[in-house]
């Protein structure tokens, strides 16, 4: 394999982590999703930037 051909393939990019892998949104109600929506909306505001720190 030549190195461009290895340097292309080297960058390709990840897929966005899953992290509801049991898929367990899915057995939500409205009400529950719009608060999970919430808590992931908080988390990566707030807590994402800072997490690193602690």
């Amino acid at each position: 394999m030549s190195i461009a051909a290895a340097e292309s393939k080297a960058a390709k990019e990840l897929p966005p982590p899953n992290s509801d892998f049991y898929h367990y949104a899915d057995t939500l109600n409205a009400d529950e999703r719009a608060i999970l929506q919430k808590v992931r909306t908080f988390m990566e505001s707030k807590v994402a930037p800072i997490i690193n720190n602690y």
